[in-house]
């Protein structure tokens, strides 16, 4: 499985390499050596990866359709 290479560059090519962390499939998102987490526009959480899981010790079932700021 490719893993994207790390956000390198400028802020705008920064920001533009973590949009694309939203194509990537639940699998390739738990084989990121970090914790990522996709939040929609209204703050609920739609990804969770294993990573995060580990870091924050919270299972993705958990928190996976709750409000990231709540």
């Amino acid at each position: 499985m490719k893993q994207p290479p790390p956000p390198t560059g400028d802020v705008h090519t920064i920001i533009s390499r973590i949009r694309e962390l939203g194509d990537l499939s639940p699998d390739q998102l738990d084989g990121l050596p970090f914790g990522a987490i996709g939040v929609d526009k209204s703050g609920v959480i739609f990804a969770y990866n294993a990573a995060e899981a580990r870091l924050a010790e919270l299972n993705a079932e958990t928190v996976i359709g709750k409000n990231f700021f709540t």
